[in-house]
């Protein structure tokens, strides 16, 4: 997560003590912001979405197995809000 905006660091979430969630499958990482990705992210993750990780929060909190298929539509520059 990049909340670095907020004041917090690089990775942290805020008011959160959860550091990664991983259900063990390490093909790829989702990351998520407080903002619409405009460049590259700071921090080091395969795509930025924001309701995927909401998601794969609540599950690893409740002990239930996620897997996400996403469709990437945008580059995550600064064209992205026209992709």
């Amino acid at each position: 997560m990049d909340a670095t905006p907020l004041g917090f660091k690089i990775d942290q979430t805020p008011f959160d003590d959860i550091g990664e969630i991983n259900f063990g499958g390490g093909r790829y990482s989702c990351g998520t912001g407080d903002s619409f990705v405009t460049q590259t992210p700071k921090f080091k993750t395969d795509l930025v979405d924001m309701e995927a990780y909401a998601t794969a929060k609540i599950c690893y909190i409740k002990n239930v197995r996620f897997k996400c298929f996403k469709y990437i539509s945008d580059s995550g520059d600064g064209g992205a809000n026209e992709d």
